[in-house]
């Protein structure tokens, strides 16, 4: 065999071996991936449509405040999103109790009533079901579109209007 054949053959040997070992790495099955912190990943295949998802978006809850202040709530109407929350501080001379209109039932925000207070109920209603202390707060989240009114349960002549969007 003459020298030139034998490079020649070396050549397509070569070639040969470089495309199967090509060819198996195409084709050969995914190989596990290790565990990260304890979670096994799932192999992808590299022929797999990109299919596009929706994340919803992170809704970021606000929170308002509203300052009882010598006999007046400030601001005395307010206009939020579904899921704010306000907190009525008060910072007057005397006890307030922010409650949901209409004085003496409470039941203008949907499932509020006065009768609920001191219930296991209590948490879920609008309405502070007592005196709020100087300095002291009450908060409550709104997840009812509309619009409330809210007045103090103790003096009914001062109150406000809470206007809820989406």
């Amino acid at each position: 065999m003459s020298k030139k054949n034998i490079i020649i053959s070396l050549v397509v040997a070569v070639i040969v071996v470089v495309g199967l070992m090509y060819y198996q790495n195409s084709t050969a099955p995914a190989v596990p991936l290790p565990p990260v912190d304890g979670v096994t990943p799932t192999p992808v295949s590299s022929d797999a449509p990109v299919v596009a998802t929706s994340v919803a978006p992170v809704v970021k809850r606000r929170e308002f405040k509203i300052t009882f202040l010598a006999d007046a709530y400030s601001p005395k109407e307010l206009t939020i999103k579904k899921g704010d929350t306000v907190t009525w501080v008060n910072n007057g001379d005397r006890k307030t109790w922010p409650a949901s209109a209409v004085h003496p039932s409470h039941k203008n925000y949907p499932g509020s009533g006065i009768e609920k207070c001191n219930t296991s109920a209590e948490a879920t209603i609008f309405d502070a079901c007592r005196g709020i202390e100087i300095g002291k707060s009450y908060s409550f989240s709104f997840n009812e579109v509309g619009s409330w009114g809210y007045h103090d349960h103790l003096q009914a002549s001062v109150f406000g209007k809470i206007t809820v969007t989406e």
